[in-house]
């Protein structure tokens, strides 16, 4: 059978298991506070927004994500309706093709086996699991870094360098500035490109077709309705954490690295030993490239004092090609420097690391198999507050922005008024109902009680 067959069956068969794994029981559990519940009720407006470039959460214009992530779910459900299934679909099936497209990637820097060992390490990292399971948008930025990543690296058609661009486009189409780290990759594949083949001015002019045309509707359209507050919401004070690494010190970046390690769990150690060694093998083009993927993607969190644990998920997939890279090429060159010259031997040496990674990642499934897969059939709390007061009153107040809000506002289908911002319930109109602690019920008239989990109460004021 030909590499080429062997390659495209197996690239297929990754995607299958991955998806596969993914889409189990997805729709099992209730949308978790604050990003998917959040999430899924921007996108769900979408479905009913006659203006496409309008985000919409509570009323009010959300400026916080660019659009990409929140079309992605209103296909979903626009071709198989709402739900918690398919808020998570368009995760499941992206992560899917990282695992594939991350096998492509390493086979192009090296050989099969090195594409191979990359997509068990992504397939096996702990956050990975996780966040291919909700309705977010860290696989798909993970997703159009990757593609961006394999694009320069391969541009040597100009076919490539356009898709290199618009794949830069996509990513600051899903989560504001932070994929501007990787513009050096670009520029660099831009120019390598250049120098064997000249830009004429109509190639300049497509280049900047692909980079400009995704991305001006939805930044043009809220710059000329909103002006700078926009611009300050969405690529300063979001993208860019305000523009200034201040505040952030040893104990920042300590607590940076705890998060990495506990996101990537088994590879952490295996991560630091590729990322040392890398520096002695320079001479691969290889090599370098992914290592400057790694630390241009790794950059902005590093520099942030905001960085959660999930944020880390564009981090696995230079991760998974440097690990895999480094360690076949070390395996190599070891076994050439002792004299280990028996080719038909010597080429089972990248066949023997792809078996150790294997391994890790067998070890890695079965420590999570209880955490992600052991799933119980459940309602959440503020799930239940949220369906209770779906037919009920038509204005719904909320006491705070705590965890129930987001979940509460995607299962009522109502907007909400904040109650400590109000003055005075006679502000209000009635009928409304209002989420309140028992204890916040006292030396209040003429409510009842619509349902009650604890000590959160949904109460109609008539």
């Amino acid at each position: 059978m030909k590499q080429k067959t062997i390659s495209t069956i197996t690239a297929i068969l990754l995607f299958v298991a991955a998806f596969l794994t993914f889409s189990y029981r997805l729709g099992e559990g209730s949308l978790h506070p604050w990003d998917e519940a959040w999430f899924a009720t921007i996108a769900r407006n979408l479905l009913t927004n006659p203006n496409p470039l309008e985000l919409i959460y509570n009323d009010t214009p959300f400026w916080d994500h660019p659009p990409l992530g929140y079309y992605l779910m209103a296909l979903s459900y626009k071709l198989c309706g709402v739900s918690e299934f398919t808020t998570r679909l368009p995760s499941a099936l992206l992560a899917a093709t990282a695992v594939s497209l991350i096998f492509i990637v390493g086979q192009r820097l090296k050989n099969f086996w090195t594409g191979l060992s990359a997509s068990l390490i992504l397939f096996s990292s702990r956050w990975f699991l996780l966040r291919a399971r909700t309705g977010n948008l860290d696989i798909l930025l993970l997703f159009t870094q990757l593609a961006v990543f394999y694009f320069a690296f391969t541009a040597t058609t100009k076919k490539r360098l356009y898709l290199t661009w618009f794949f830069l486009a996509l990513s600051l189409l899903t989560k504001s500035a932070i994929s501007v780290s990787l513009l050096p990759l670009v520029i660099a594949a831009t120019w390598q490109f250049h120098k064997r083949h000249p830009l004429s001015s109509p190639t300049r002019a497509k280049i900047a077709l692909a980079f400009f045309l995704p991305l001006l509707p939805w930044y043009g359209y809220n710059t000329l309705v909103y002006g700078t507050r926009f611009l300050r919401r969405n690529i300063f004070q979001i993208g860019l954490r305000s523009a200034s690494p201040q505040g952030v010190s040893l104990s920042s970046v300590s607590q940076t690295l705890l998060y990495l390690r506990s996101a990537i769990h088994k590879w952490y150690l295996p991560l630091a030993a590729a990322t040392s060694l890398a520096f002695f093998q320079l001479k691969s083009r290889a090599t370098r490239w992914t290592l400057a993927y790694l630390l241009l993607v790794s950059l902005p969190f590093f520099l942030s004092t905001q960085t959660e644990i999930w944020h880390l998920i564009p981090i696995m997939a230079p991760m998974a090609l440097l690990i895999s890279l480094v360690a076949i090429e070390l395996a190599q060159s070891t076994s050439s420097r002792i004299g280990f010259q028996n080719k038909s031997i010597s080429q089972f040496i990248p066949a023997g690391v792809t078996a150790v990674i294997f391994a890790i990642f067998l070890i890695s499934w079965k420590s999570y198999l209880p955490e992600i897969f052991q799933i119980t059939p459940s309602i959440s709390e503020a799930a239940q507050l949220g369906l209770h007061a779906r037919d009920q009153a038509p204005y719904l107040v909320i006491k705070d922005l705590d965890d129930f809000s987001p979940t509460i506002a995607f299962y009522s289908h109502k907007p909400f008024l904040i109650f400590r911002i109000l003055k005075e319930n006679t502000q209000l109109h009635r009928p409304f109902q209002i989420t309140l602690s028992v204890t916040e019920l006292k030396d209040k008239t003429g409510y009842k009680i619509i349902h009650q989990i604890d000590d959160h109460v949904l109460v109609l004021f008539e």
